[in-house]
């Protein structure tokens, strides 16, 4: 962080944004907390790299020249839907963390998701044109949907076969 708070300028922004910030807080002394949003902070973003790297815990070895753009289309609080526009192929990082549940697909067809700097999503595209759709949908939900209602009929049930 010292790096950060002795930059100035078009370098300190630029840090907060490989940095995924969009936003920055202060307090002031009488308590009261201040937000500025980071100027140019894109929650999705293209490095280029047409092939896989063995790490993709370094984007460092992917181009730096980002000739392609990835722009967020849809975003809720579920799913997130990536409009990719690339000549080589890259990866697609999203600044968001990565959790179980989430899925990723290219044209309906399910695609690998990886761990970003250990803590982001991220997808590899070969070049192209592409709309990425990533979709949370956990297990858990699903499991303890099937219990409550599996709960609710089993009451039902033992309810109805009370003696009168």
């Amino acid at each position: 962080m010292e790096k950060v708070n002795e930059a100035d300028g078009s370098d300190h922004v630029e840090l907060l944004q490989q940095m995924s910030v969009s936003w920055v807080g202060t307090i002031a002394e009488n308590g009261s907390i201040s937000l500025e949003a980071v100027a140019g902070f894109s929650r999705a973003r293209w490095a280029e790299c047409g092939q896989m790297i063995e790490s993709i815990d370094n984007l460092d070895v992917c181009a730096k020249d980002e000739i392609g753009s990835a722009e967020v289309i849809r975003d809720t609080a579920n799913s997130v839907d990536v409009a990719i526009d690339s000549p080589s192929g890259g990866w697609l990082v999203l600044a968001d963390t990565i959790y179980p549940g989430w899925r990723a697909f290219v044209n309906g067809e399910e695609i690998t998701i990886f761990p970003v700097e250990g803590v982001f999503r991220g997808v590899h595209l070969q070049g192209g044109k592409y709309e990425v759709k990533f979709i949370y949908q956990p297990l858990s939900f699903y499991a303890g949907s099937a219990l409550s209602i599996f709960s609710w009929l089993s009451v039902l049930v033992l309810w109805r076969r009370r003696p009168a």
